[in-house]
C-alpha cells in the first residue's frame, strides 16, 4: 500500500470535533499525520479541552491567527501556513468546513501545487452575504478531493461544474462522532454549576456575527427568549464568548440573565448531554442542526436559510428569522414532541462511517496515482481541443441560419462559446454531443 503524509488543518471547535474520525481511521490505516492549528478559537473551553476529550493528538504547529478580522485572519493562515508546506511537504492537505482557516489553508495548499482535500464539500445557504458562504464555494473550486456529506451536497457541486471524478459522497463525520459516544453522553448525569439539567429545558445558542453583532437583530432575538421565559419556559444558555460581550456592548445583558440560566462555554461531551436532553433547542449553528437533527432534538433555527436542507425537509428544524413571534410559536409547537434519534443508514446526513470512507478514498486515490496527476498541467494539444466548428441551422433548436462554435474539448468536458459572444454554455460531457443546443 502507497504510504501517505497527511498535513489535517484545524482551527475551530467544530473542526477539531468533525477532523477527528478521520484522524481515527487514518492512524488505524497507518497515515502519517501532520496536525496544524490555526488558533482561530484562542478560548481554552472552546478549544484546546476537545483535543482531550476526543483523543485528538496535540497539533504539531500553531499559526497564530487569533483575534483578527476576516481579511487579516485569512492571509494569517496563508502566510504562516506555507513556511510549514516547504518543511513538511505533505501528500494532502485536509481541511473540513467553511471558516477562514480552511480557505486560507486550502489556498495555500493550491497556491503551492499540494493536492488538497476539503471535507464538508457542497453545502450552500444561497446567502451571499455569509462569510462562510464565500469560503466553502471558494475551497470547493480550489480543492483537488471534494468530500459532499451528503446527496444534496454532491448536486450542489456538480451543478457549479466540478469534475464529478473529484468528488465523493462520504457522509457527515459529526455522525461518527455521536455514534461512538452516544452511550456516554446518556450516561454523564452531573450538574453543570448548580444547573438540574433533568428538568425540562430548552437549550439556546447564539455566535454568528450575523445575528450578535447587529444590535437590532440580537434584541429581536432576545425579545422572543424573554417572551419564552414570560410563558413559563426554562431557558438554558452556554455562552458563546462573541455572545457575552455583544451583549454586554448592546445592553441586553440584563434582560438576557433575567430570562436565561447563563453558563459558561461548555466540554463537548457536556453540551451534547446538555443537547440531548433539552426538549428544544434554538440555534444558529450549523453544527448543532446537525447534532440535534441526529439525536432526535427539534431544532429552531435563528436563520433566514440553511445549508443543512436535509433537516428541514424531514420536519426535524424549522427556519425562524430573527422574528420574535415566529421563534416563540417554533417552540411552542416543538415542545414536548422529540424525535427518534437518527443513528444508521437511515440518516441522510450519515451513518457514522464517514471517516473510514474519507481515509479510505485518499489512499485508494493516492495508490492509483490521481493526487499526483491532480498538480500536473493538462494537455489538450491532441484532444480536438480549441475547435472551431459551423452548424447547420437546422441541428441548433430548428434555427434558420447557421451557427459558429468555438470549443475546448478535454478529457473532462466541453466548454463551448456560441457565435461573437463570450458567454460560455454549460455544455459538459465526457465525449463531444452528437447535438448542441444554444
Amino acid at each position: 500500500m502507497t504510504s501517505l503524509r497527511a498535513l489535517l488543518v484545524v482551527g475551530t471547535r467544530p473542526e477539531i470535533i468533525k477532523m477527528a474520525p478521520i484522524i481515527w481511521a487514518a492512524q488505524d490505516a497507518g497515515v502519517e499525520l501532520v496536525i496544524v492549528h490555526s488558533g482561530q478559537h484562542y478560548d481554552y473551553y472552546m478549544s484546546s479541552v476537545f483535543f482531550k476529550q476526543l483523543k485528538f493528538p496535540r497539533p504539531s504547529f500553531y499559526l497564530g491567527a487569533s483575534g483578527l478580522d476576516n481579511v487579516t485572519q485569512t492571509a494569517k493562515v496563508m502566510e504562516a501556513l506555507t513556511a510549514i508546506l516547504e518543511k513538511t511537504r505533505p501528500d494532502i492537505v485536509l481541511a473540513v468546513g467553511d471558516t477562514n482557516t480552511v480557505l486560507g489553508a486550502l489556498l495555500a495548499a493550491r497556491k503551492m501545487m499540494i493536492p488538497s482535500g476539503h471535507v464538508e464539500a457542497g453545502l450552500r445557504s444561497y446567502n451571499p452575504l455569509m462569510q462562510e458562504e464565500v469560503n466553502r464555494i471558494v475551497a470547493d473550486h480550489v480543492s483537488t478531493l471534494l468530500y459532499a456529506p451528503t446527496r444534496w451536497a454532491f448536486t450542489n457541486l456538480v451543478a457549479e461544474g466540478i469534475d464529478v471524478q473529484r468528488i465523493t459522497v462520504s457522509g457527515n463525520t459529526i455522525v461518527d462522532v455521536l455514534m461512538r459516544f452516544l452511550p456516554y453522553i446518556q450516561k454523564r448525569a452531573e450538574d453543570i454549576e448548580g444547573f438540574d439539567k433533568h428538568s425540562n429545558y430548552i437549550l439556546l445558542t447564539l455566535h454568528r456575527a450575523e445575528n450578535v453583532d447587529h444590535p437590532e437583530r440580537l434584541k429581536r432575538i432576545v425579545l422572543g427568549i424573554t417572551e419564552l421565559s414570560k410563558r413559563g419556559f426554562q431557558i438554558v444558555c452556554p455562552c458563546h464568548p462573541r455572545l457575552l460581550r455583544r451583549l454586554q456592548e448592546h445592553g441586553l445583558e440584563g434582560a438576557m440573565r433575567n430570562s436565561v440560566v447563563m453558563l459558561r462555554p461548555l466540554g463537548y461531551f457536556e453540551f451534547l448531554s446538555l443537547l440531548y436532553q433539552a426538549e428544544v433547542v434554538i440555534t444558529d449553528s450549523g453544527g448543532v442542526q446537525e447534532e440535534a437533527f441526529t439525536l432526535g432534538v427539534p431544532c429552531v433555527t435563528t436563520r433566514y436559510s440553511t445549508e443543512r436542507p436535509e433537516t428541514v425537509w424531514l420536519g426535524r428544524n424549522v427556519l425562524v428569522g430573527r422574528d420574535p413571534r415566529r421563534i416563540v410559536d417554533a417552540v411552542e409547537q416543538f415542545y414536548g414532541k422529540r424525535f427518534t434519534p437518527l443513528m444508521g443508514p437511515d440518516n441522510p446526513l450519515g451513518d457514522g462511517r464517514a471517516g473510514t470512507r474519507i481515509v479510505r478514498d485518499m489512499l485508494a486515490r493516492a495508490e492509483a496515482g490521481f493526487l499526483a496527476s491532480a498538480v500536473e498541467e493538462p494537455d489538450l494539444r491532441d484532444c480536438g481541443s480549441y475547435t472551431r466548428l459551423v452548424l447547420p441551422a437546422e441541428s441548433v433548436n430548428g434555427g434558420s441560419k447557421e451557427v459558429q462554435v468555438y470549443g475546448i474539448w478535454g478529457d473532462d468536458g466541453v466548454a463551448l462559446s456560441f457565435g461573437d459572444s463570450a458567454a460560455v454554455v454549460g455544455v459538459y460531457s465526457r465525449r463531444p454531443p452528437k447535438r448542441l443546443r444554444s
